[in-house]
């Protein structure tokens, strides 16, 4: 039985796509969904750091302005 697939009973072209997917595309996708979380991570870390350094400058110059007066 040449072309056929034991592992997924399925013609040879659909075998051949899974054969491409599991060993190629889905290591990349899910690289990529890494890769992306990694960067949302580290976006939002940014993000938070951002608002606390605005947020203390805020702040000091608030008291600031409360010493002068």
């Amino acid at each position: 039985m040449a072309g056929f697939c034991y592992l997924c009973s399925v013609s040879p072209p659909l075998s051949e796509f899974l054969r491409f997917f599991v060993t190629i595309l889905l290591p990349t996708v899910s690289n990529r969904w890494a890769s992306l979380l990694i960067i949302r991570l580290i976006h939002s870390m940014i993000y938070n750091l951002w608002q606390n350094i605005i947020n203390s400058y805020q702040l000091w110059k608030k008291r600031k302005n409360e010493i002068k007066n």
